[in-house]
């Protein structure tokens, strides 16, 4: 199989002039949108991050594979032309035009490239799972960000699942690296959960107080992700079918930000069964970047064409 290759460096935007006097690109990494990822807050948790001294499983061919991961993906210059809208707004200045441009034409460029699922999947799982894992794991226990009344591994599944669905936010275009970029999303995220502990403990005594009227109110679960339809065969058929969808272009733009979402979510199917119908409207909406009724609108046309799929699929395997 002969590899695409994808210019990796920033050289295309230097001979364009996208870059400021100071070598930056215009955009900066966006990681959150409550602002909990100031700039001076990541640099001063990349020194502490930088200083572990047991990071030998995060090492410069994991951050030479966060690269070719990235520039194999249509989202991840979607991502630079959001930000750099973003920026715009905040620096109160006009968007970069040809910086937008360059990024849309990085997307048709990689569109192009047929066998570019098959191409990640094979550098994240050689290159970049394991070292995530130890990763997530590492800064659970470093900061000793446990959750009471949760087990080690539920947190660190969750903290993996939930930077996976960020890795296309990651910049490399600056000065930050992929390692300490992750570190802080994954640190935050436990900080975020162990805050939420203390609301959901209050939650579920109300849930306890008022049962019978929040069940007569209960909404339908997303039949898509009920763990009785959790037949690995069956998502594997669900994820080529919307490969192909999204590859052959039938798709909006937005159908095709949430079928992405649903094949990562498939694709680490181990989720399936833990989160409930919010939690996994969650994760699409950051994965995506679109507004929950966007989101809602889709997914009623994924479900018909989810039970179809499933149709297809008991009768060729019956």
């Amino acid at each position: 199989m002969a590899k695409t290759q994808i210019n990796k460096d920033k050289s295309f935007l230097e001979e364009e002039n996208f870059l400021k006097e100071d070598g930056s690109i215009g955009c900066t990494n966006n990681i959150d949108e409550n602002s909990i990822y100031e700039q001076d807050k990541i640099v001063e948790e990349e020194e502490v991050l930088e200083n572990d001294k047991s990071k030998k499983y995060w090492n410069e061919e994991t951050e030479k594979s966060v690269i070719d991961f990235l520039y194999l993906n249509e989202f991840f210059y979607e991502s630079r032309i959001k930000e750099e809208e973003e920026l715009a707004i905040k620096e109160k200045r006009p968007i970069n035009k040809k910086y937008c441009q360059e990024m849309e034409k990085k997307i048709q460029e990689v569109l192009t490239i047929k066998d570019r699922y098959i191409q990640r999947e094979k550098i994240f799982k050689e290159h970049i799972k394991i070292p995530l894992q130890k990763l997530v794991e590492n800064v659970l226990f470093n900061y000793k960000l446990f959750v009471p009344g949760i087990d080690i591994k539920t947190q660190q599944r969750d903290c993996y699942n939930f930077v996976y669905l960020k890795f296309t936010n990651f910049n490399p275009w600056q000065r930050t690296k992929s390692f300490s970029y992750y570190g802080t999303i994954a640190k935050h995220h436990y900080l975020g959960k162990r805050k939420d502990s203390a609301k959901d403990t209050k939650t579920v005594l109300d849930y306890e107080s008022n049962k019978e009227i929040v069940d007569s109110h209960e909404s339908e679960e997303l039949e898509i992700f009920q763990p009785k339809n959790n037949s690995l065969k069956l998502f594997n058929h669900v994820i080529r079918y919307l490969e192909k969808e999204i590859e052959s272009g039938n798709l909006t733009k937005n159908d095709q930000k949430v079928a992405d979402a649903i094949i990562q979510i498939f694709k680490n199917h181990e989720i399936i069964g833990v989160y409930n119908k919010n939690q996994v409207y969650q994760l699409i909406k950051e994965n995506s970047g679109l507004e929950t009724k966007d989101i809602t609108y889709c997914l009623h046309r994924f479900r018909v064409l989810y039970k179809i799929l499933r149709q297809d699929f008991n009768e060729k395997n019956k």
